[in-house]
């Protein structure tokens, strides 16, 4: 997106010296981390996202030269009813304040909407994860623009007939309220609000003893644990995640200096089976001691 955005900078902002500034260094870092740091620390593979698009090729460069000499596949794709919903719920809440007039912005965010849209994970197509994040401060400049012009936009076409104001009496006293309304109406709609008393506050019943374990782990050593605690403890070189389909063998334990499981929530990617089985695996290893138990909270500590 800052190569992207130093290329709207230049080209259609008219500001050479900052677009040219944002278009290098954003296809130098690009070229910087996808050609030598991911690799470096991904022992010589590349980024872990290309599995999403196999079906335009195996590396960077393949699926680049594919999109080229593939056509169809983008075609179909960027036509798909997938995508159409997709856009959709991006330009809802705000499409009252959209001009095609103003839609220049939009070149910023087109690498991540391309991403999201070519991607096989339909989770870069929601509004759930993060994936369209850097797709927002486009659309509110977009929104902005439009606004500033005062005579566009659905807002200005429709909603100002309806009422029958004059373009500035409506802009002055409607349209803020009108902003607030819509945009209360899109939370409502589209937000997950719902999580923060559901699946956002299951793990509560363990939190003391979960804060409890953390506190115990008082190395920069290993860690193999849960992706509800990795984040407490990621102040270290080597932190993995517990995964159903990838169980560590004895020999692979020996890597990690702490292992510390939820067995009542196991987290992303497990599940109480596998959790309850890993502990037994580790309570029966020789290097390593159960240390902490409580409310389902295991902590197990790597003889030394």
């Amino acid at each position: 997106p800052v190569a992207a955005m130093g290329f709207w900078l230049f080209f259609f902002e008219k500001k050479r010296r900052c677009g040219a500034i944002a278009l290098f260094l954003g296809c130098a870092w690009f070229i910087v981390v996808t050609q030598a740091l991911i690799p470096a620390f991904k022992e010589g593979r590349g980024p872990g996202g290309l599995g999403r698009y196999t079906y335009l090729g195996e590396s960077i460069g393949e699926i680049i030269i594919n999109m080229l000499l593939r056509p169809d596949a983008i075609i179909a794709r960027l036509f798909s009813p997938g995508t159409l919903v997709y856009f959709l719920l991006l330009t809802a809440p705000i499409i009252w304040w959209l001009s095609l007039k103003y839609w220049m912005p939009l070149v910023g965010a087109m690498p991540v909407l391309t991403l999201n849209i070519l991607s096989d994970i339909d989770a870069q197509r929601d509004l759930i994860h993060q994936y369209s994040v850097p797709i927002l401060p486009f659309l509110l400049v977009w929104v902005i623009a439009t606004v500033a012009d005062g005579k566009c936009g659905l807002w200005y076409g429709i909603w100002r007939k309806w009422f029958k104001k004059n373009g500035g009496d409506f802009v002055r006293f409607k349209l803020p309220k009108l902003m607030v309304i819509w945009s209360v109406i899109g939370f409502l709609a589209l937000a997950k609000y719902g999580y923060f008393w559901t699946i956002y506050l299951d793990t509560l019943d363990t939190l003391p003893a979960m804060r409890e374990a953390v506190s115990l782990v008082r190395t920069k050593g290993g860690v193999l644990t849960t992706s509800e605690m990795a984040p407490h403890l990621s102040d270290r070189q080597l932190i993995k995640l517990t995964k159903d389909y990838d169980r560590p063998t004895d020999e692979d334990l020996m890597e990690y200096d702490y292992v510390l499981l939820n067995l009542r929530y196991p987290g992303w990617k497990s599940n109480q089976e596998f959790a309850a089985s890993l502990a037994q695996q580790l309570t029966v290893h020789p290097e390593f001691q159960l240390v902490y138990r409580r409310d389902d909270i295991y902590l197990f500590v790597k003889s030394f």
